[in-house]
């Protein structure tokens, strides 16, 4: 449940060989070496091991007792077995290469906490030191590699930001530059850039991995360095035995901060399965700022990827992502556009997930996945409450999913850009992104038709929108847009974009694919007494009952596309604008 760095991974052939020394080499597979890519030209793509499980899990027939740090040199060996100052019991973590011909440089390894507050860099000429600061607790001298030379420089953590790895310039015998990477940002970079004969690369963690240290040789300053990762599932069941792990998760509801509570848990419950419940039992979080998601397949669903970090395929894109299932198929990127998030799944189960398909607020995704067997399921986060996370069932795909879900947090993201937009209502061009992924939009408004009395009110018009919503008795009520994943039930009325208020009856105007809204016809007297929506194929019926007044047509002007809609509302819609911007401002997939 933490962001990895994005990796394609192929699975690898069983009887393959491992790569490391004979001197760190074992007759045992789990000794196999895990060397981390160091991405110089092209990335390399190695496939942590997969250990065999049993079903189901037995209780533990022992207490579990914490083992005591151990004694031994790890500098040079290839795997380590350490607590890495985490209390937790004994981690086995695996290292990258590390340069050792450095005459006369002494060896040092340092730990990595799990909650950094800062890091500590010293430099001059070269890296002189590289020192961790655990959240809420002192510094201490096993977070640290180096010397004391150099000038001090210090990058603060925020709370929950997790350490990806590192942007290293280096040449024989020295460390030029440094630069951290998070799941959210990029340090300053620390030290001498303008080496020519530097060479420059990457050390990045594997998927499913964590930095627990690091290694380094020092000789007055950092001469070479490597880092030490280790298995989510490694780090997860050094504090609990799998029995006790697979319980903590069929709790339900999971007590869990979801990434969405700065201190404490919240509750978050889980539906029925859908599809066979057997296999290894995972679960992923759905961060907050989820900006899209892989889904991995070939004839079957073989797992989830949730990316937080930038659009892009490349590896300079720092893309980190929490995973759910295998690493077999072949991926499908399904980008997210501002203010578009996960509501549910629809798809097709057997004894495995045959296909699925991903809902949002705003649309569902193409299906992921070559099979049509097995029968069809939807699910969905029930009204009010927010996808927080999934459950699975895996084995070699997917056997089974789950939603968990909590109280919406969605809300306050939504207010705080429906704030932005509100603020500009009454400008005659505005500035706002109206849920595209195209950064701000640059939108211009026509004139209001009608009576300019009452409250101002303004609404976006998401893209990918299923249909209107014309609200009418004698006049004019409101004008509300369904979501893809509106059903068009009355209920869901008060949580639709809309101007205007809720009286009258309904008359919903449903899309087909492809059509899109231009904009309106109007008939205003002292109110919106009639009104029809018009679209690039059809035009529909008038809407209200009073047949005074004169037509208007509130259109887009050629080459633009409708965003959004303002007017002023009284007991009933008094006026009307519409918002448009260029066609190739925006992106429609």
């Amino acid at each position: 449940m933490h962001f990895h760095r994005r990796h394609k991974h192929k699975k690898s052939n069983s009887s393959s060989s491992s790569s490391s020394s004979s001197s760190n080499s074992s007759s045992s597979s789990d000794d196999e070496s895990h060397a981390v890519p160091v991405y110089k030209n092209k990335p390399l793509s190695p496939t942590p091991p997969v250990k065999s499980r049993s079903y189901p899990p037995q209780p533990p027939k022992h207490p579990y007792v914490r083992p005591q740090h151990p004694s031994v040199d790890v500098s040079y060996k290839d795997k380590i077995r350490s607590t890495f100052g985490r209390d937790i019991g004994l981690i086995t973590s695996y290292c990258s290469d590390l340069d050792d011909n450095i005459p006369g440089a002494e060896k040092e390894v340092g730990y990595i906490p799990a909650n950094i507050s800062e890091v500590i860099i010293r430099n001059g000429h070269f890296i002189d030191s590289i020192e961790f600061v655990p959240y809420q607790k002192s510094r201490s001298s096993i977070y640290k590699v180096g010397g004391n030379g150099g000038d001090e420089y210090r990058f603060q953590f925020e709370k929950d930001e997790h350490l990806a790895g590192f942007h290293l310039r280096s040449s024989k015998g020295r460390l030029s530059s440094l630069q951290i990477l998070t799941d959210r940002r990029q340090s300053p970079i620390y030290g001498r850039t303008d080496l020519d004969e530097d060479e420059e690369y990457n050390l990045i963690h594997l998927a499913g991995y964590q930095i627990v240290g690091m290694r380094a040789f020092v000789k007055g300053w950092i001469t070479s360095f490597s880092i030490i990762y280790a298995s989510n599932n490694e780090l997860f069941r050094s504090r609990f035995t799998e029995y006790e792990v697979q319980q903590y998760i069929l709790r339900n509801p999971v007590m869990h901060s979801y990434m969405r509570v700065l201190d404490g848990v919240v509750a978050g419950n889980s539906s029925s399965f859908h599809g066979e419940s057997t296999g290894y039992l995972e679960m992923a979080i759905i961060p907050p700022n989820l900006k899209s998601v892989n889904i991995q397949s070939g004839l079957y669903v073989d797992g989830f990827e949730f990316i937080t970090g930038a659009k892009g395929d490349d590896y300079e894109d720092q893309s980190y992502w929490i995973k759910a299932g295998g690493f077999g198929g072949h991926y499908n990127r399904f980008e997210l556009m501002d203010g578009e998030y996960i509501v549910g799944f629809a798809g097709k189960v057997d004894d495995f997930l045959q296909n699925i398909q991903i809902i949002t607020n705003f649309r569902k995704s193409p299906v992921y996945g070559e099979s049509e067997d097995g029968d069809s399921f939807e699910i969905r986060a029930p009204y009010g409450q927010e996808l927080v996370g999934i459950k699975t069932y895996y084995d070699s795909w997917i056997n089974a999913i789950s939603l968990v879900c909590t109280t919406n947090t969605h809300l306050a993201q939504s207010q705080g850009q429906e704030l932005i937009l509100k603020q500009q209502s009454d400008l005659n061009t505005i500035q706002h992104s109206f849920y595209y992924n195209c950064g701000t939009l640059t939108a211009t408004c026509s004139p209001f038709y009608g009576e300019k009395s009452g409250e101002l009110q303004i609404s976006a018009i998401p893209p990918f929108i299923h249909g209107v919503n014309i609200r009418s008795g004698r006049y004019v009520d409101g004008i509300e847009f369904i979501l893809p994943q509106d059903s068009g039930a009355a209920h869901n009325g008060p949580s639709r974009p809309r101007i205007g208020g809720m009286g009258g009856h309904d008359n919903q105007f449903f899309l087909e694919e492809g059509e899109y809204i231009v904009g309106f016809r109007i008939k205003v007297g002292n109110h919106l007494n009639l009104c029809q929506l018009v679209t690039n194929r059809r035009t529909g019926p008038p809407c209200g009952e009073d047949d005074s007044g004169k037509w208007h047509e509130v259109i887009t002007p050629q080459g633009t596309r409708l965003v959004g809609i303002r007017g002023h509302f009284d007991d009933w819609l008094k006026s009307l604008s519409i918002i448009y911007v260029p066609k190739d401002q925006i992106t429609i997939n």
